[in-house]
């Protein structure tokens, strides 16, 4: 199901990214790529974890009905630039992202739970990531938006 465009804006607005920024759609389905590229942004989509580099300043993520493992968050954290933030979709607690260090916030838009997760100022690797937080480590997630 597409993302409304109420929780499309506010993801935005609230992450202060702007045309040019690098954007990656976690949401499995690349939905977000077309609209984000129209909007002058540098989008990419991922189906999985294993995206490289540190250079997005934010990711969109969605994961699959249940939950996201801790190898899941790890990958999507890695790909973030240093200030960077990783926004879950559908998520409603921040379980295993409290044991990662930055600021975690869970709200809701349009009747969505969002949750966004800015890290700090330093990068660390997926594997530095993924030692923070076991693979046992899981998020839930309500049905898909």
């Amino acid at each position: 199901m597409p993302l409304p465009r109420v929780i499309f804006r506010e993801l935005l607005l609230r992450h202060g990214v702007g045309p040019g920024d690098r954007v990656l759609d976690a949401t499995g389905t690349g939905e977000l790529v077309e609209y984000l590229e129209f909007l002058g942004f540098d989008a990419e989509a991922s189906r999985d974890f294993s995206v490289s580099g540190t250079s997005h300043h934010l990711v969109v993520a969605r994961p699959g009905p249940g939950r996201a493992s801790g190898k899941m968050l790890a990958g999507w954290l890695a790909s973030l630039r240093p200030g960077g933030s990783l926004v879950m979709i559908g998520c409603r607690e921040p379980g295993a992202l409290t044991a990662f260090p930055g600021a975690c916030r869970l709200w809701s838009c349009g009747g969505t739970d969002l949750l966004s997760f800015r890290i700090a100022s330093s990068p660390r690797s997926r594997i530095e990531w993924c030692d923070l937080a076991p693979d046992s480590t899981r998020l839930a997630f309500s049905p898909a938006v």
